[in-house]
């Protein structure tokens, strides 16, 4: 990814039905990183706001998001972002992922959202790995 370049799936716009599915295996992860490697908060990160359940991340590596801010005008700068800080719900699973170097949290999410974190490792965030907010 470029500088502040990310993916978004929201909720209010045309692509409120799209899932991300990203699926790699333990010898090839698939990579979603910044083009200057080991460098925080790059590229924007994935700001997943509209709720699909079939979102999911299985054996993969994130690093370098989390450059400018991606929820409801509120201070989440992350990696990932499940839900949007408002009234948009978060939903996804991610297991066996790697995320690192965040310009700000490592993955944040909306308390009661049904996000579900399995066998994940985090390293260099600049905040916390996992956030939980409230709306």
């Amino acid at each position: 990814f470029t500088t502040d370049s990310g993916i978004s799936l929201s909720y209010g716009s045309s692509n409120k039905n799209g899932a991300l599915v990203v699926v790699g295996t333990a010898a090839e992860p698939v990579k979603l990183v910044a083009y200057i490697a080991g460098i925080k908060g790059v590229w924007k990160g994935l700001a997943l706001e509209n709720g699909n359940i079939e979102t999911s991340f299985k054996y993969c590596t994130i690093d370098g998001a989390g450059s400018v801010n991606i929820a409801c005008g509120a201070n989440y700068k992350a990696a990932i972002i499940f839900g949007n800080g408002c009234s948009d719900v978060g939903r996804g699973v991610m297991t066996n992922c790697v995320v690192s170097n965040s310009g700000g949290y490592g993955i944040a999410y909306r308390t009661g959202d049904s996000i579900t974190l399995t066998s994940n490792t985090y390293s260099g965030n600049t905040k916390e790995d996992v956030y939980t907010f409230k709306q």
